[in-house]
């Protein structure tokens, strides 16, 4: 990766993200911001301008419209991590939901290797510290020149972000690495194990998905667990016992009326019993 300075508001990068080992792409750039809307909107603005590069990372300080699945608000203060990555992973169009999962497992065994805490995953891609969330995740699917669609995976860590500054509501569901661990932890190598692990899931979902999912099914706490399942559509919610998940990444539900159903992380958010 090299540093871009083709952008007006590009800063000289910080120390956390000098010499990242992951290097993918030896064209692809890191696009560094004090503040901005949201890392996603300013990658998609750089495929829409045909520059994009596999593996073009953004990254911001601080965001004032971050988001995670589903478009909710991501409240991304300094001292976490606030970054997307632009892709064209290769893989089958029906695998794109994947990449989320490939994701959260890169998150998981990087919050794992650099700290002493235990993280979990939610279906499909929640990363969790006793039952909080501390890291968002979202991807979207941009049309670029050609008929393959880029890929742009937004990831928002809470690492040193203080949480009592934040509305009591969401100290009710969140959580950050700092206040778990009450020491103010380094980043960068953080951010280098996501990104290596990422590409590398990303590999393997091109060519051995099925490894990947059982990866993944190592830290879920989802499947076997009695869940209530919320349609996006407003439609009545349902309880149920998550059996599984597809090789597409559904989750399959069998519900108390002993029906099986399929359902899709767009579709639906869930949220296990205790």
């Amino acid at each position: 990766m090299t540093r871009s300075s083709e952008n007006n508001n590009f800063r000289q990068l910080p120390d956390y993200l000098q010499g990242l080992s992951v290097n993918q792409n030896p064209d692809s750039r890191i696009f560094y911001y004090q503040d901005l809307t949201s890392t996603m909107i300013t990658a998609r603005e750089i495929v829409d301008s045909s520059t994009a590069r596999h593996g073009d990372l953004v990254v911001a300080e601080q965001q004032s419209g971050g988001r995670g699945r589903r478009g909710r608000k991501w409240l991304s203060p300094v001292g976490g991590l606030w970054f997307s990555v632009i892709l064209r992973p290769g893989i089958k169009p029906d695998q794109n939901q994947l990449i989320a999962l490939a994701a959260a497992v890169a998150v998981v065994e990087s919050i794992r290797l650099h700290t002493d805490l235990v993280a979990e995953i939610k279906w499909p891609n929640d990363v969790l510290i006793s039952n909080r969330k501390v890291c968002g995740i979202a991807v979207d699917l941009v049309m670029g020149p050609g008929s393959n669609p880029w890929v742009i995976l937004g990831i928002g860590v809470n690492v040193n972000n203080d949480m009592q500054h934040l509305p009591t509501e969401v100290q009710q569901i969140a959580t950050s690495l700092s206040n778990e661990t009450k020491i103010k932890l380094n980043r960068k190598p953080i951010i280098d194990s996501i990104l290596v692990k990422l590409f590398s899931n990303l590999k393997l979902l091109k060519y051995n998905s099925q490894q990947l999912l059982n990866i993944w099914q190592k830290y879920d706490i989802t499947i076997n667990s009695n869940i209530r399942v919320y349609p996006a559509d407003g439609s009545q919610p349902f309880t149920g016992q998550a059996v599984a998940i597809d090789s597409l990444g559904a989750l399959i539900i069998k519900d108390n009326n002993s029906q099986i159903k399929r359902v899709l992380a767009a579709d639906v958010s869930i949220r296990v019993a205790n």
